[in-house]
């Protein structure tokens, strides 16, 4: 994927897990899927990218832009059964690991129980009950052993994995966790997360062309954002298993008569391909992501990207 802002291809992960659902294939215009789905707000992206949903009910469901090619695939079928059967998860995945299921099936089948319970055909009970069976197979099949390459390619998941809001006599104030989960499956490896955005606007303001990843000097919908500068203290996830990531929040004020927020994230990892490092080339006046640029231990400057896991979730304001 190319920015035109900045000086090399970023490569984009988009691992919000816990929004997906069942893709029809025939809707390939994105406007006629939200006219004729009563259900649905809005439905953004490309085949390139993916797909996101977005429900009336604040749910967002991604589509990953690999769906179609893993979702009838032997170990998609097998992840799908174990979702549905409630016998004892251990027997049961000693059976859906003889398909040895790749996290590409995993996110494909999860898209489609979250589109599932957007469209109403099931249950929120059902819905947390799967997105805890979702993580557990998440980490067996960490436990397995992934095809990713220590040295290349992206090595970590930032994950939503609370927002909680509070009331403070004059002042609302809500508080966001991200877990940073490793990829890959060698704990003698390190990722090194060195510089982040998160950004907090007002739903009601935003307009139809997304513009979440603009700072409040960029975009009238922001009510906050953070650049998170961590060069000199990264946040070190170890690969794993054991390690299963690390945590980290953020607070901020918001008005009290906003009711619905959008919340923006991405984050970058320093390691590039083959034991070079990403680094900021020029930082960015408006306070966003600056430009960035692959550097080799050498100093010199090959071709290369900057990996990083972005995401966004539309969100009620409850007390």
């Amino acid at each position: 994927m190319q920015f035109p802002k900045l000086s090399i291809m970023i490569i984009a992960c988009t691992v919000m897990f816990m929004g997906c659902g069942v893709y029809n294939e025939k809707h390939e215009n994105v406007e006629t899927i939200v006219t004729t789905n009563p259900r649905l707000l809005d439905v953004s992206g490309t085949q390139e990218t993916g797909y996101r949903y977005t429900f009336k009910s604040g749910l967002v469901c991604n589509r990953p832009a690999y769906y179609t090619k893993y979702i009838k695939t032997g170990g998609a079928v097998s992840i799908k059964s174990l979702f549905e059967v409630k016998g004892d998860f251990e027997s049961d995945w000693k059976k859906t690991s003889q398909a040895n299921p790749k996290l590409e099936e995993l996110q494909s089948v999860f898209f489609d129980v979250c589109f599932e319970h957007g469209n109403g055909l099931i249950d929120e009970a059902t819905y947390k009950e799967r997105s805890v069976k979702y993580d557990r197979i998440r980490q067996k099949i960490l436990e397995q052993g992934l095809s990713v390459d220590p040295d290349r390619d992206i090595r970590f998941e930032a994950r939503l994995v609370s927002a909680k809001f509070y009331q403070l006599r004059d002042k609302r104030k809500g508080e966001f966790v991200w877990k940073f989960e490793p990829t890959l499956n060698d704990p003698t490896k390190a990722i090194n997360v060195f510089l982040g955005l998160t950004v907090l606007h007002d739903e009601a303001k935003v307009s139809r062309k997304d513009t979440s990843d603009k700072s409040c000097e960029e975009v009238l919908s922001c009510l906050s954002y953070k650049y998170w500068d961590m060069q000199t203290d990264p946040i070190i996830i170890r690969g794993g298993p054991p390690s299963n990531g690390s945590e980290a929040s953020w607070v901020t004020e918001i008005p009290n008569d906003i009711t619905v927020v959008r919340l923006y994230w991405e984050f970058y990892q320093r390691e590039a391909d083959l034991g070079n490092k990403c680094s900021i080339a020029t930082r960015n006046p408006k306070g966003g992501i600056p430009s960035l640029e692959v550097t080799s231990p050498s100093g010199s400057k090959p071709d290369g990207v900057c990996y990083y896991s972005k995401d966004k979730k539309i969100i009620k304001v409850v007390l």
